[in-house]
């Protein structure tokens, strides 16, 4: 009778000697492993985002009729915003604002200018500000890392003249995590998604130029 030879190594082998106990075992571990893993990629997080810039407020100088925000980024839930990955990118934890990232963006923008005395008021004359919002996603692996692009521009509210336009990026990256996979605590990456969207609003808002389309745009004193 030919002999076998012993397993090759990294390949799990049972043979007639193997106790049906021990091998009962390793299939409840492995099934117990995937049931996890399941529950896992399941778990989905609300991360509310709230405006917080370091600008103090200033005495009203300015007013705009209109503040568009479109959100381009064709999300089938437009509250999703990021996730926990696993190893091989797979979704464990998904992070979503309490309402949609247009009406989330908008809000921040709207407290963000209102905070350098610029005020919203649709009975004046003053332009309209348009932001169209094509990048806005927070991911972790072993690092965090949060892509934000969004174009603004000003323009006459009555014709559409524009009269300043500018995009804005952000692609900051954290450094490796300590807790990663079903580990990891959101709020670290609702945190960076936080601080990111206020960092890139306030570049937005504080470009002299943008300040001065506006200022310079008030019809009939409005």
């Amino acid at each position: 009778m030919e002999r076998q030879g012993p397993p090759k190594p990294g390949l799990l082998s049972f043979s007639r000697a193997t106790p049906i106990r021990l091998i009962t075992r390793l299939r409840f571990c492995l099934t117990g492993a995937l049931v996890v893993s399941a529950i896992a990629g399941c778990s989905t997080n609300t991360a509310p985002l709230t405006y917080a810039g370091t600008a103090q407020t200033r005495a009203p100088m300015a007013t705009i009729s209109a503040l568009y925000v479109v959100d381009h980024r064709n999300e089938a839930d437009p509250t999703w915003y990021g996730a926990i990955r696993g190893g091989f990118g797979n979704p464990l934890k998904t992070l979503h604002s309490d309402k949609p990232i247009q009406t989330t963006f908008r809000d921040a923008f709207e407290a963000a200018l209102a905070a350098r005395g610029v005020h919203l008021d649709p009975r004046t004359k003053g332009p309209a500000v348009s932001v169209t919002v094509a990048e806005f996603e927070a991911d972790q692996v072993m690092r965090s890392e949060v892509k934000m692009r969004f174009d603004v521009a000003v323009a006459d509210a009555a014709s559409g003249r524009q009269y300043y336009q500018r995009e804005i990026y952000e692609d900051p990256v954290s450094g490796a995590a300590l807790a990663t996979g079903i580990f990891a605590d959101t709020k670290d990456l609702q945190a960076l998604t936080q601080a990111t969207m206020d960092r890139a609003i306030d570049d937005a808002i504080d470009e002299p130029a943008f300040l001065a389309a506006i200022r310079s745009h008030q019809r009939n004193g409005a």
